[in-house]
């Protein structure tokens, strides 16, 4: 249920319950008949709480689409020569570009997310290379958050905060960001993470969390998710040297 549930507000978890439901499988290596009725109800339980806007998507543009039906366009933000790491005034985006909100107007919010998706497959391909340093920079952003300010919301402007409410929110995000990875690398290193019940779950979270991400554009507020689980697991870091003793305990 909880699967069902979140995959109509953020795709990007699906696969951390999938993985949470081949973890017994996985452990155990073998598969009885209970765990996969139990494995089997819980994907179809997921399957019928999404079904409806399923079927509410594919009535209303013409055809089905996966959970998330503007996931094209969002792979088109990333990659078009203008690009995108963090969104910015001037992205080609049609809030932000008349050219773009002209052609969304012209053929329509599903054929226009569908020709995003060609257009943007079409650049990774003739730009592999830019490809893969946007890739980088996304990646640097959803783990260090914009430290410097590199892609302010308006393209050139000065790296330093504007304003009182700027500053109060590097203040909170790059310190909610940085401590917590320092502490959960700390962890790693040292062996106090060693003793995490499901292990495999564990790397699933910081795997896919973030992993769409890399590929289409990265906002720090998109990362507040993967902070509350590099905060859990700080904590368990700093609280014993036996991560399970803690784990256990709570």
């Amino acid at each position: 249920m909880i699967g069902g549930l979140t995959a109509l507000i953020n795709i990007n978890p699906i696969p951390i319950f999938l993985v949470a439901l081949s973890t017994p499988v996985l452990e155990r290596r073998s598969l009885d008949a209970h765990l996969l009725r139990a494995m089997l109800l819980s994907v179809l339980t997921a399957t019928l709480i999404v079904a409806p806007w399923i079927v509410r998507d594919a009535l209303m543009f013409g055809r089905l689409y996966p959970v998330r039906s503007n996931m094209a366009f969002e792979l088109f933000q990333g990659n078009n020569p203008k690009g995108c790491i963090r969104e910015q005034a001037d992205s080609a985006h049609p809030v932000s570009d008349p050219k773009e909100m002209a052609l969304y107007q012209s053929l329509g919010e599903s054929e226009y997310v569908r020709r995003s998706g060609e257009r943007a497959w079409d650049y990774m391909c003739h730009h592999p290379a830019q490809t893969a340093l946007r890739v980088a920079e996304r990646f640097y952003v959803a783990w260090c958050t914009d430290l410097f300010n590199s892609w302010p919301e308006v393209p050139n402007s000065k790296w330093w905060p504007r304003g009182v409410y700027y500053q109060l929110l590097l203040l909170v995000t790059i310190p909610s960001a940085l401590i917590p990875l320092g502490v959960v690398i700390f962890g790693l290193f040292s062996g106090r993470l060693r003793g995490v019940p499901h292990p495999t779950l564990f790397i699933s979270v910081f795997v896919f969390l973030p992993l769409p991400h890399y590929f289409t554009l990265i906002n720090n507020e998109y990362t507040q998710t993967l902070r509350a689980w590099l905060a859990l697991f700080a904590i368990v870091a700093l609280c014993s040297g036996r991560a399970s003793a803690v784990c256990e305990r709570t």
